[in-house]
């Protein structure tokens, strides 16, 4: 390995390590050529000393590489020469028309139209046009009706924001036995491919439907919408249970005279039974379709227990689980400890994050983001 130690007129000294400890070699360039002395002997003399191999020293016309080397860069060490590019201009424009009439293209459909390596598109599209791939996002069509709805109630909500660190914002949900992480992020580590068990997923899999509120002050729930071992229809008479239910949990943490409920548009939530009994506990003090402050319509996004509850939960519950609940009652009791692993969290950055999401909205015109 070569090292420039200093210039000297026509001398460049450099050191050079060998198997034996570094020595310091004189390249001296004159007329008649290019000479070495290394530790005060010729290459030649050096060759003779002992410990040293001739194969470890360097040739004539390695020198001369290095004097090159130095006059040309101002250093002994080589230079890579990058390759020269291959590409035309003619290539870059058809990549460019092609990917301007459709964004959603792969580098297989590209490279079979324009007769390119999927390598070359690939470089193309990212040292030449300076495109990046990004992964699509799919949201929900609304009409232009709907997007102007939304805004208006994002924008009254953004008014009155200073109720939303009050508000308790419920809705329900499936869980299923075999809710197991997606398969995108589940990894197994293992010798071969054998060895990995697979993922079982049940025909008919057990299901609950399970109904829970959070707010910038915690969260209370489970409700589940099973009793005496089978499933109970979501209508205005159990969501009316639900809601004397709520209102008791509520009541229990002492803050209900300033607390506010807040609930979708479902059909069985908009019911006048159910609007009555919400307007009788609550007042003024109610948010939601036909209520006294509007939510904003076909908003999961904007919803704490939709963006980040549910998640939450259900990564706590099936992360690590390779096998399914074998009952209603196992897959209960698992809701019932993930809640309560829950209660411990600090809830104080929901408002934030629902203000955040009430502003994104309105940037997004409407739409969800």
């Amino acid at each position: 390995m070569w090292q420039t130690i200093r210039e000297d007129g026509d001398c460049i000294f450099v050191r050079l390590k060998v198997r034996s400890p570094a020595i310091k070699v004189g390249v001296f360039v004159g007329r008649a050529g290019v000479a070495a002395v290394a530790g005060g002997r010729s290459l030649a003399g050096l060759r003779e000393r002992p410990g040293y191999h001739a194969k470890n020293l360097p040739s004539m016309s390695t020198l001369r590489h290095v004097v090159n080397n130095f006059s040309v860069f101002g250093g002994v060490q080589d230079r890579r020469k990058g390759r020269r590019s291959s590409i035309k201009e003619a290539e870059v424009r058809k990549v460019t028309t092609l990917y301007e009439s459709s964004q959603l293209l792969s580098l297989r459909t590209a490279s079979r139209k324009t007769g390119q390596s999927r390598q070359k598109v690939s470089t193309i599209l990212r040292k030449k046009i300076l495109k990046k791939a990004y992964k699509a996002k799919i949201r929900m069509a609304l009409t232009e009706r709907q997007r102007k709805t939304r805004i208006e109630c994002c924008k009254n909500l953004l008014q009155k924001k200073s109720i939303l660190s009050k508000v308790w914002f419920t809705d329900e949900s499936w869980f299923y036995s075999d809710g197991i992480a997606q398969k995108k992020n589940q990894y197994y580590w293992a010798f071969n491919k054998d060895a990995v068990t697979p993922l079982e997923s049940q025909l008919t899999p057990i299901k609950v439907m399970v109904l829970a509120a959070v707010s910038s002050k915690g969260v209370i729930g489970p409700y589940f919408f099973h009793k005496n071992g089978s499933h109970v229809t979501v209508n205005q008479e159990t969501y009316g249970d639900c809601v004397f239910w709520f209102v008791k949990k509520l009541k229990e943490k002492r803050n209900f005279k300033s607390a506010w409920f807040m609930q979708d548009g479902a059909l069985s939530h908009t019911a006048l039974r159910s609007r009555n009994l919400i307007k009788q506990h609550f007042g003024e003090r109610a948010v939601g379709k036909f209520l006294p402050v509007s939510w904003p319509p076909y908003s999961p996004d904007l919803t704490p227990v939709n963006f980040w509850l549910w998640p939450t939960l259900k990564r706590i519950i099936f992360s690590g689980r390779d096998s399914p609940f074998t009952s209603i009652a196992s897959l209960k009791r698992a809701i019932t400890w993930g809640f309560n692993k829950l209660r411990s969290r600090d809830f104080s950055h929901l408002t934030v994050a629902v203000e955040d999401r009430l502003k994104k909205c309105i940037e997004n015109e409407g739409f969800r983001s």
